[in-house]
């Protein structure tokens, strides 16, 4: 018995389409994406309250609004980014990832890790939540790269 196997012709077959299937499948849906940002990098803005410095590693606490992180508290400690400017007393520019050239004192080549009221940290928190933040370039520049929170 004889078998024959029926290839298309490559008029018939519609590769296009067939290759945006198949990218669709494999991405899903994805969210908007910031701004970018020097080298890259990508800045979100946020409603906040006058509190909130530049600096201070943030969290989303409501529809576009932030908050201070806290690594005491679950509620309060799943890093967005960094704050690297304040147009207005309620709204803060925040680096969501590449290098924020915000800060004094850090150490190069220290890893940073979310701590109380906003700050951040050489030394990991033993209690509460750990999340990396980033790790330090230079005295001033952190390169963020958040990390997924632990629960301790």
């Amino acid at each position: 018995m004889k078998v024959t196997v029926r290839r298309p012709i490559a008029s018939q077959v519609d590769v296009n389409n067939v290759i945006t299937k198949v990218v669709q499948s494999s991405v899903g849906l994805q969210g908007a994406q910031g701004l970018p940002g020097a080298s890259g990098a990508t800045d979100e803005t946020y409603n906040c309250s006058s509190s909130i410095a530049v600096a201070n590693s943030v969290f989303i606490s409501g529809l576009n609004t932030i908050g201070l992180n806290d690594s005491s508290s679950q509620a309060t400690c799943d890093v967005l980014g960094v704050v690297i400017s304040k147009p207005t007393s309620t709204t803060a520019v925040v680096r969501i990832n590449g290098q924020a050239d915000v800060f004094t004192g850090l150490i190069p080549a220290e890893r940073y890790w979310a701590n109380t009221s906003g700050t951040i940290t050489s030394t990991p928190p033993i209690s509460g939540v750990i999340q990396q933040v980033g790790k330090a370039v230079s005295t001033t520049a952190l390169q963020i790269a958040v990390k997924p929170r632990i629960i301790l």
